[in-house]
């Protein structure tokens, strides 16, 4: 195989990939977290591509200029400030046909509630409810497509489990969380948890 054929047969496999991914989080608020530099951005900027309309609202400042070149036709609003997300959301965004909306990453607002040097309570619980903010008003614009980017963290030293690095609570407007991580040299991305419509609920009484 030449190298020509060998970068269409590699473009080929992407593509159905994105599609792929796309079906299974369209019209949904999604969740993808990772660690630093794992390689988030760039999968969103790339996914970006498959929608008619895509917006970045862009939060963390460690893109470089090659980046906005994967999708040129990308509406790009720099986030300096909670406020300033919630104005963009509130006012900048409007529900269109094939729209996907990415926040990246929302982690990097964290430092406005909370300091490197000294977490409160007061500080977390200020930005756990910002985030849950977030997310509900995200879940008001479907049918568009909302993917939410976020730092990890280790939930316990006992059981090592990866999490997102938000509160678990404003996840419950999330319909589909994602991690991505590199194994072998190689980035993956698998769905660990998925919000699916309860049809039938039964009751067992006792006493």
């Amino acid at each position: 195989m030449d190298i020509k054929t060998a970068i269409e047969e590699e473009k080929k496999k992407q593509e159905s990939m994105f599609s792929g991914i796309k079906e299974r989080i369209k019209g949904k608020v999604a969740v993808l977290y990772g660690e630093p530099f794992v390689g988030k951005s760039v999968f969103a900027l790339n996914f970006s591509k498959i929608f008619k309309n895509s917006t970045l609202l862009l939060i963390d400042r460690n893109y470089i200029d090659d980046y906005f070149k994967i999708n040129t036709n990308l509406n790009v609003l720099k986030v300096n400030s909670p406020k300033q997300l919630e104005y963009y959301l509130g006012k900048e965004i409007e529900v269109k046909e094939d729209q996907l909306i990415i926040i990246d990453s929302i982690t990097s607002l964290s430092p406005f509630f909370i300091t490197e040097s000294y977490i409160t309570p007061r500080g977390a619980n200020a930005f756990s409810n910002f985030v849950d903010k977030v997310m509900r008003h995200l879940a008001t614009l479907k049918p568009t497509t909302s993917l939410v980017i976020t730092h990890e963290r280790l939930k316990s030293f006992e059981s090592k489990d990866i999490v997102p690095r938000i509160n678990m609570i404003a996840l419950r407007h999330a319909d589909i969380v994602m991690r991505m991580w590199v194994e072998n040299e190689e980035r993956k991305i698998e769905v660990v948890k998925e919000r699916k419509m309860v049809n039938k609920i039964e009751f067992n009484f006792i006493g």
